[in-house]
């Protein structure tokens, strides 16, 4: 039986994040994450400090990074290092910044170029990148389960198998084993525009229930009429670590 769930993305890419270069110094956080870009080459390279320690990002947008660890104040704010104006001088310039909600220990932190750049504020510096934690538990995120992200502003329509559902627009819905381990699986996708369903895209997938499953759809405007572009990353969790406890 198909199981989903629709929950709001939050803002997710969608609203300027001011950047918080402070935080609570009674609130220390001590998680894993793993990284991944939407549409942008700018996260790749960015740094943070994990103790006294600075680690440096590989983020790219067709795959999963690495896992990272981090104990520190929340958010966990990224930067990259810039030559200051004395000579051997290395200025740390803030880029990002990601909030864990509490209890979280294993996130998966997306970033994405942001829509535009504010003026300064009270002379603190103003982010250039998006960047959201989503919880990657396993409980949370198990395995043979599709997380379809809805970036568009319309409502998306889609057929999963034998499953039929609908994601409005900037909401994130949960799919869990639509069809039996190893089956080939009808996929279709639809948007709604001007009250009327248009068709937009017709594949095959093939179902693992060892793997799981990120799935962004997002319209693109620079046309006639819009269409819908389809971004899927596949991560295989035989090999992938425990959530640290």
């Amino acid at each position: 039986m198909l199981k989903t769930l629709s929950i709001s993305l939050l803002g997710l890419f969608f609203f300027s994040t001011s950047l918080v270069v402070a935080a609570d110094d009674d609130e220390t956080i001590s998680v894993r994450f793993t990284c991944l870009a939407w549409d942008t080459i700018k996260a790749n390279g960015v740094q943070y400090l994990n103790g006294d320690q600075v680690e440096t990002l590989r983020v790219g947008q067709t795959r999963f990074s690495a896992p990272y660890r981090y104990t520190g104040s929340n958010p966990i704010v990224f930067f990259r290092e810039e030559p200051g104006a004395e000579a051997g001088e290395v200025v740390r310039v803030p880029v990002a910044s990601a909030y864990i909600q509490p209890g979280l220990r294993d996130v998966l932190i997306l970033f994405s170029d942001l829509e535009r750049r504010g003026e300064p504020v009270d002379g603190q510096v103003q982010p250039q990148l998006k960047a959201l934690a989503l919880n990657n538990d396993l409980k949370a995120f198990p395995a043979g389960t599709y997380r379809i992200i809805n970036l568009s502003q319309h409502q998306v329509g889609g057929i999963m198998g034998e499953e039929k559902f609908v994601i409005p627009g900037k909401q994130t819905k949960m799919i869990s084993k639509p069809v039996e381990d190893g089956a080939d699986m009808r996929v279709h996708f639809s948007m709604k525009i001007d009250e009327k369903w248009e068709p937009k895209i017709n594949t095959a997938w093939m179902f693992s229930a060892n793997k799981r499953y990120l799935v962004f759809l997002t319209d693109i405007m620079n046309a006639r009429r819009p269409y819908l572009k389809l971004k899927t990353i596949t991560e295989n969790l035989e090999t992938r670590e425990p959530t640290p406890n």
